[in-house]
């Protein structure tokens, strides 16, 4: 979790103006299909019809 913590801040500055936001995040990450994966995990992978967004990537 403490690695999820920049991209946890960034999905709250998305929802801070809606009416309830932790209302709306918590529906984004249970029934958005948003996925956090460690990229220590996931060399390799072929990602089809996704939309990746990463973070303080290098290599």
């Amino acid at each position: 979790m403490p690695w999820l913590a920049a991209t946890h801040g960034n999905l709250e500055a998305l929802h801070e103006h809606n009416e309830n936001p932790e209302a709306s995040m918590r529906y984004a990450l249970e029934k958005g299909n948003i996925q956090f994966k460690s990229l220590n995990f996931i060399r390799g992978w072929s990602i089809q019809d996704a939309i990746i967004l990463l973070d303080e990537v290098q290599d």
